[in-house]
C-alpha cells in the first residue's frame, strides 16, 4: 500500500504495523555507520507494507505486499520483507529492488542484507547504474556499501531493442566476474569477452575501466591505425596522465611503416581564470625541399600552443604560438593546411560600448617561394574605440585610434600612429525616411624605413628610403533611406531607395605611405555604403561621391521570404585612388548587388555580383543554394572573378582568374546513420581540388564509421595527399581511429 496508508485494517494489522515499525526503528537504527559518504545508518526507517506478522519466539518480523523500506538515502522495494532481531539480517524476496542514493537501482530475485543494507548477498541481480549502463549476474555480493561483485556477469550501456528485447546489444562484456568499485570508481572484469551483436571479438583475462562517475583517469588510451599517402600504415599508442583535475597530458608515439617513430604530447593545465594548451610533435625524418637535394634524417617537428586568461570583468588576454620546422611537416603528417601560421599575443578590454586591445603578431609561411625573413612582425599594434552616450539630439562621437609597429627582419618597417573621430546624428523623420549624418577626421602619421614608392609591392627593395610624413583627412556624409511598405494581396512588400552623399577632399593617394592593411580590396554590396571602403587604413577614399541603390524585400505569410538589392557608385574624380580593375576606377562604379530567395525554410538561394557598367559583363560572381532536410540535405557553391594580374619590370602583381565549384551532400539517413560527401573543383585548370567522404553510425553506446580525404594540392613532398580514417568509439572502452 503506498504511502503507508492502509483501507479499513483491523486492529490486529493495526497494532502489528506499530510493533514492527518501533522493533525496525529500533533495530535498525542500533547497525554501524554505512560505509558510502552521506548515509547515516543510525537514521529511523520509514516502513510500509500491506501485512505485517511477528513471530515472537523466533524474534522475526515478515512484512507481505507492496513493501517499501526507507533508510537514510536507500530505498528497498519487495514483495515480501523479513528481519531477524537477533541476527539483524533482512531478507528480501520477489520483485527486489534496492535504490542508491548514486541513482543505481538493483533489481534481484533475492536478496540478504544488514540492517543498513550497505552489505548482503543478492541472487539473479540486475544493475541499472546510473547513466543507464546495465549489469547483470547469477549472484552478487555487497561490501561496505561500495563494493558489488557479479559472477556469470555481463555489462553493457547499449539499450536492448524494443522489438526483441531478448536479443543481444550492440556490444557487450561478459566476464566470469565483474567488480564495481564505487570508491575507487572502476569496473573490473576477470576473464572479459567483448562481443559485438552477441558474437565474440576479443578476450582478455583481466580488463578494466573507470566507472560512469569518472571524468578522468591515468592510463592508456585505445590505440588508433590509420594509413596515409606519406606515413604509410601507422599506430598509435596514446598514454593518457591525471596529475590533477586541472591538470593532465596525453603523450602518443606513433609507429608507421615508411617513417620513423613520430611523438606527439598534449599538454592541458586550468586554471582558475585561465587555462594553457599546448600540443608538441617532433620525429627524424627525410625532408625533400622545394629547390635542392633531398635532406636525410632531420629533426622536424611542430608546436601549438593557446593560452587565455580572465584578469577581471574587464580585461582578458592570452597568447597563440604557431610553429613548424619546416613548411610541409604539418600537412604532409596531417595536422593541418593552413597558409600561414599565426603566432599572437594580445590584451583586450571592454566596458560599455568601448573597447582596447593590444596585440602582437609573427606569421611563418607555409607557401612555396615565400620568405620568413619578409613576414610581417606585428610589435605592438594598439586599437582604442570609444563611443559617447547620445547627446539631446541623439547624436553621438567617435573615436578609433589605431598605433602599429610593424617589422620585418628583411625588408621594410612601418610605424604608423592613426586617429579617426567622427560626430554621428541618425534621425527618422515623421514620414518614416531615415536619416545618418556623419562628420569625421582621420589623423595620420607614419615613420617608414627601407621603402621603394616606385615599387610599392616589393617588401624588400633594392633602393629602399626612409620617410617620415602624415595626412590629415576630413570627411563629412549624408546617408538617406526611405522604405516603403505596401500590401501586395495576404504578403508584403517593402521597396527602398538608398542614397548617399560624400563630401572630401580629393587628392592622390600618399606615395611615400607603404599598404600594409588594405591589400585584399574588394568593392561589392557589403561595403558601398562605408565611409572607407577600403579594409584598412594604408590607403583612404579620397574625394566625394554619390552612392546610391535600390532593395527590394517581399514576405508573405506562408514563409516565402525574398531581397534584392542593386547599387552604384559615381565620383567627379578618378585619379590616384582605385586601381584598375577595381570596379572603382572610372566616374561610375560597376554594378554591386545580391539576391536572396527563401521560397520555403528548407531552401536558401543567394546570389551576389559585380558588374561591368557598360557591358553588364560579370568580373565576380557568386552562387549559394542550400537546400533539404536532415534525410537529405545539399549545398552548392559557385565563385567566379575576374584577375588583375598586371606584370611591371618583371614583377607579377594581382590574383589570376578564378573559377570553381563545391558540392556538398548530407543524410541524416536514420536516426544513427549519418554521411557526407563534399567536392571542389577548378573549372579553370579543370582539375578536382579535394574530395572527401564520410559514413557515421551513432547511438547511446557505441560511434562507428569512416572519413576519406584526398587532397590533390601537391606540395614537395607528396604529389596527392589520400588519408583514410576509421573510428569505432565504445562509450567507456575508449576508441579506435585512424
Amino acid at each position: 500500500m503506498a504511502g503507508g496508508l492502509l483501507t479499513e485494517p483491523n486492529r490486529r494489522r493495526r497494532l502489528g504495523l506499530a510493533a514492527l515499525a518501533v522493533v525496525a526503528c529500533l533495530a535498525l537504527g542500533s547497525g554501524r555507520a554505512a560505509a558510502q559518504e552521506g548515509i547515516a545508518s543510525n537514521e529511523p526507517a520509514a516502513f510500509t507494507a500491506d501485512e505485517v506478522n511477528y513471530d515472537d519466539a523466533l524474534g522475526v518480523v515478515t512484512a507481505r505486499g507492496h513493501v517499501e523500506i526507507n533508510q537514510g538515502k536507500r530505498i528497498l522495494l519487495a514483495d515480501t520483507v523479513t528481519y531477524n532481531l537477533k541476527t539483524q539480517v533482512v531478507t528480501a524476496s520477489g520483485n527486489v529492488s534496492l535504490l542508491e542514493p548514486t541513482g543505481d537501482v538493483l533489481f534481484a530475485e533475492y536478496a540478504e542484507l544488514t540492517d543498513d543494507m550497505a552489505e548482503g548477498f543478492i541472487r539473479g541481480v540486475k544493475v541499472l547504474l546510473s547513466d543507464n549502463s546495465r549489469m547483470v549476474g547469477t549472484t552478487a555480493l555487497r561490501t561496505a556499501g561500495n563494493r558489488t561483485s557479479l559472477k556469470n556477469a555481463v555489462y553493457s550501456p547499449c539499450n536492448l531493442c524494443r522489438e526483441d528485447p531478448t536479443a543481444a546489444p550492440v556490444w557487450q562484456i561478459k566476464a566470469d566476474k565483474i567488480v564495481h568499485d564505487k570508491q575507487e570508481h572502476i569496473v573490473r572484469y576477470k576473464n572479459a569477452r567483448l562481443e559485438a551483436f552477441g558474437l565474440p571479438v576479443f578476450f582478455t583475462p583481466y580488463f578494466d575501466h573507470p566507472d560512469p562517475t569518472v571524468q578522468k583517469k591515468s592510463g592508456f588510451l585505445a590505440p588508433s591505425f590509420g594509413n596515409s599517402t606519406f606515413q604509410g600504415s601507422y599506430f598509435d599508442v596514446p598514454y593518457f596522465l591525471n596529475f590533477s583535475n586541472n591538470h593532465d597530458m596525453t603523450i602518443t608515439p606513433r609507429f608507421s611503416t615508411e617513417q620513423t617513430l613520430l611523438l606527439g604530447v598534449e599538454h592541458r593545465i586550468l586554471f582558475e581564470d585561465g587555462r594553457i594548451i599546448t600540443r608538441v610533435s617532433g620525429t627524424r625524418s627525410d625532408l625533400q625541399p622545394n629547390q635542392g637535394d633531398r635532406l636525410h634524417d632531420v629533426l622536424r617537428g611542430d608546436i601549438d600552443q593557446e593560452a587565455r586568461f580572465d584578469f577581471n570583468d574587464y580585461f582578458r588576454g592570452g597568447w597563440d604560438l604557431n610553429r613548424s620546422t619546416d613548411k610541409t611537416y604539418r600537412s604532409t603528417f596531417g595536422f593541418g593546411t593552413e597558409d600561414r601560421l599565426t603566432s599572437r599575443g594580445f590584451v583586450e578590454g571592454f566596458r560599455g560600448r568601448n573597447y582596447f586591445s593590444a596585440n602582437s603578431f609573427w606569421y611563418q609561411t607555409q607557401r612555396v617561394g615565400e620568405s620568413d625573413d619578409q613576414q610581417v612582425i606585428a610589435l605592438p599594434t594598439i586599437d582604442a574605440n570609444y563611443v559617447s552616450e547620445p547627446g539631446r539630439a541623439g547624436g553621438y562621437y567617435t573615436f578609433d585610434a589605431n598605433v602599429w609597429n610593424l617589422t620585418r627582419l628583411q625588408g621594410r618597417d612601418s610605424r604608423r600612429a592613426s586617429a579617426i573621430t567622427a560626430w554621428n546624428l541618425p534621425y527618422t523623420s515623421p514620414l518614416g525616411d531615415v536619416y545618418r549624418f556623419r562628420v569625421g577626421v582621420q589623423s595620420d602619421l607614419y615613420f617608414v624605413n627601407d621603402f621603394d614608392p616606385n615599387n610599392p609591392d616589393n617588401v624588400d627593395p633594392t633602393n629602399g628610403q626612409n620617410f617620415t610624413t602624415g595626412r590629415v583627412f576630413p570627411q563629412m556624409s549624408l546617408e538617406w533611406r526611405y522604405p516603403w511598405a505596401g500590401p501586395v494581396g495576404d504578403s508584403t512588400q517593402i521597396i527602398e531607395p538608398i542614397v548617399q552623399g560624400v563630401v572630401a577632399p580629393g587628392f592622390n593617394q600618399n606615395s611615400d605611405i607603404p599598404n600594409e592593411d588594405s591589400v585584399d580590396f574588394e568593392f561589392d554590396d557589403t561595403n558601398i555604403f562605408q565611409p572607407n571602403r577600403f579594409t584598412g587604413r594604408d590607403l583612404i577614399d579620397t574625394g566625394s561621391r554619390v552612392d546610391y541603390g535600390l532593395q527590394y524585400s517581399f514576405v508573405s505569410p506562408g514563409g516565402l521570404f525574398s531581397q534584392a538589392f542593386v547599387g552604384q557608385s559615381w565620383r567627379p574624380v578618378t585619379e590616384g585612388v582605385f586601381a584598375p580593375g577595381s570596379g572603382l576606377e572610372d566616374n561610375f562604379s560597376d554594378y554591386v548587388g545580391r539576391v536572396f530567395l527563401q521560397p520555403i525554410p528548407e531552401l536558401d538561394l543567394t546570389y551576389r555580383f559585380r558588374a561591368n557598367k557598360d557591358t553588364l559583363d560579370l568580373s565576380r560572381s557568386e552562387a549559394t543554394l542550400t537546400t533539404g532536410i536532415p534525410a537529405f540535405r545539399l549545398s552548392l557553391n559557385y565563385l567566379s572573378i575576374q584577375g588583375n594580374q598586371t606584370t611591371s619590370n618583371g614583377t607579377t602583381t594581382g590574383f589570376p582568374d578564378r573559377e570553381e565549384i563545391s558540392l556538398s551532400v548530407s543524410s541524416q539517413l536514420t536516426s544513427y546513420w549519418h554521411g557526407t560527401v563534399s567536392a571542389t573543383r577548378d573549372l579553370i585548370a579543370n582539375e578536382t581540388r579535394d574530395i572527401s567522404e564520410s559514413l557515421f553510425y551513432q547511438d547511446e553506446c557505441v560511434l562507428i564509421g569512416f572519413n576519406h580525404t584526398t587532397s590533390f594540392t601537391n606540395n614537395s613532398e607528396v604529389d596527392t595527399n589520400s588519408q583514410f580514417t576509421f573510428f569505432l568509439t565504445l562509450k567507456y572502452l575508449g576508441n579506435v581511429a585512424g
